[in-house]
């Protein structure tokens, strides 16, 4: 089933899942559990994370849920993967389990997510082309 997922099923996916992490990391900036990481710092990755489910939704709601727009989401999430990386790695003597454990999760579903939209944005390129 989920080889068959449309670019829009996976636009509607990671709009969702954008959702969730901006929720995610919101609650953590505002302390539900200590991260190690500034509320600040939470809080712009929140914003990022809300900024993405927008470009889903437009992406959704102009009807351009195709190829390009699965491309470019898919390369954000793997910059966002990125930038939590790097923050991580920046602040990782002041990281508790908690932060490890949020952060590894999002990545353990985010990169394979990402990848595979490229995956779904080639064939339905090819596909259009072809």
């Amino acid at each position: 089933m989920i080889q068959r997922l449309s670019p829009r099923a996976l636009l509607v996916l990671d709009g969702a899942g954008a959702l969730a992490t901006a929720a995610g990391t919101a609650l953590l900036a505002a302390g539900l559990l200590e991260t190690g990481l500034p509320a600040a710092h939470l809080s712009v990755l929140a914003a990022v994370a809300l900024g993405f489910a927008a470009f889903d939704a437009l992406a959704l709601a102009r009807g351009a849920a195709g190829p390009t727009a699965l491309r470019a989401i898919a390369a954000l999430n793997l910059a966002y993967c990125a930038a939590t990386a790097l923050s991580c790695a920046a602040y990782a003597p002041a990281l508790t389990r908690w932060a490890w454990l949020y952060f590894g999760l999002e990545w353990a579903i985010v990169v394979p997510l990402a990848l595979f939209e490229l995956r779904v944005a080639a064939r339905a390129g090819a596909s259009a082309r072809g």
